[in-house]
């Protein structure tokens, strides 16, 4: 290995110790595992995968449940099906109506309003997020303390005015009630505040001096950079709402969800005592859900909220 002295102009050899030890045994050495370390990592191992087991049992024993009669299911949950009723998901998907809307149609109510609403929410969020971790103007500072104070209150007080609000406003029974999803606070707008704060302004500066305008900057510069949790609160945030069965339940009754019509439709089936046919419209209900998760898996278990540039 030479090494140039630039004082002397002349080039220097340093020696090579061939007993010492190579960077890779260094390295090897460096990061060995002691025997605690691997017995503790065991231990995380094997409770990681019992719970792994506990969720996969559940949705085993959810579908097993569906195959069974209403006899069974309040007598022997636990066992195999004396009988295999796979029809009783065929059953569920006819009976499972709720003010004349079928379950096609409340599926299709459950995808605008998880969709829409969960795109507006985030979107809003990383808007008031962007503007207040990278900008300075008048009332950012009281902004971001609205925000927190939010997330602090508790909302139940607030229960009758908002209701009031949405029926003197006649967004119940409507898709503009998607409207009341574009607030921009709440715990999406924490998570990429603190996101925007630690990203690098460098691409932006780049950008502004090609020539780009705020929107262009915002939209080709920002947005590409944090398109990680961008995806994971979406998909957190989609997940909230397919399964908030009580918004529906009160604005959007002539509207319901797929949540919605599955709390309807348990009344009904305690009282014709179809337990079975409950039980499959449940399991069916989860499919979107399991279906939104094992494409975003990778997104959620990856979330890096460093941001910046790398290397």
């Amino acid at each position: 290995m030479s090494v140039i002295d630039e004082t002397n102009n002349e080039t220097t050899f340093d020696r090579v110790d061939e007993t010492s030890p190579s960077p890779n045994k260094k390295h090897k050495k460096l990061f060995k595992k002691s025997p605690s370390r691997t017995i503790a990592e065991t231990v995380m191992f094997i409770i990681l995968l019992i719970i792994c087991g506990s969720y996969l049992y559940i949705l085993i024993w959810g579908f097993v449940m569906g195959c069974m009669t209403h006899t069974q299911v309040v007598t022997d949950p636990f066992s195999l099906p004396y009988e295999w009723h796979l029809g009783n998901y065929i059953e569920a998907f006819k009976k499972l109506e709720v003010n004349g809307t079928n379950m096609i149609q409340m599926i299709g109510n459950s995808l605008w309003m998880t969709i829409g609403g969960g795109f507006l929410d985030v979107f809003c969020s990383l808007m008031l997020a962007y503007a207040c971790g990278k900008f300075r103007f008048f009332g950012r500072n009281v902004l971001h303390a609205t925000s927190i104070v939010i997330m602090v209150l508790p909302i139940i007080g607030s229960g009758g005015a908002y209701y009031r609000l949405i029926y003197n406003l006649h967004l119940n029974d409507s898709m503009l009630y998607l409207v009341t999803f574009c607030t921009g606070f709440g715990m999406q707008y924490i998570i990429l505040y603190g996101f925007m704060q630690n990203l690098s302004w460098s691409y932006a500066e780049a950008a502004y001096i090609d020539g780009a305008s705020e929107a262009q900057v915002f939209f080709k510069v920002m947005i590409p950079m944090c398109i990680s949790p961008i995806c994971a609160l979406f998909v957190l945030r989609s997940i909230g709402i397919w399964n908030d069965y009580s918004t529906s339940l009160l604005y959007l009754k002539q509207m319901p969800t797929l949540a919605t019509g599955l709390y309807i439709f348990k009344s009904q089936m305690t009282y014709k005592v179809r337990m079975d046919i409950l039980i499959a419209a449940s399991m069916l209900s989860i499919i979107p859900v399991l279906i939104l998760f094992l494409i975003f898996n990778k997104t959620l278990l990856d979330l890096d909220l460093s941001g910046g540039i790398k290397g």
